[in-house]
């Protein structure tokens, strides 16, 4: 017996069909994109809500952060303090943003 055997594809690995789909889905939607009228982009403007909904089950929902060599991230209170003004004051500068 092979010395391998038994043992499954290695993690994250698809099996040859579920490859084979997505490709072939992938240059479909590719065609489609072509045609005015039937992308996605003009989907999106007719159908704003679903658009959205999809475009959010899309996003990462988690990512993991680490330091150095996977240790924890380290910073001085003047550098947590001066990211934390800068992230508020981003948020302040959309609020001011947004019509009325």
């Amino acid at each position: 017996m092979p010395p391998a055997a038994g043992m499954g594809r290695k993690k994250g690995v698809p099996n040859k069909i579920t490859k084979s789909v997505r490709e072939s889905f992938q240059a479909a939607f590719e065609e489609l994109q072509r045609h005015k009228g039937v992308n996605l982009s003009d989907w999106g403007v007719r159908n704003p809500t679903e658009f959205y909904k999809l475009a959010s089950k899309l996003i990462p929902i988690a990512t993991e952060v680490s330091g150095k060599d996977g240790g924890p991230i380290q910073f001085s209170e003047t550098e947590a303090a001066a990211k934390l003004a800068s992230i508020l004051e981003a948020a302040k500068a959309r609020k001011n943003s947004e019509p009325k």
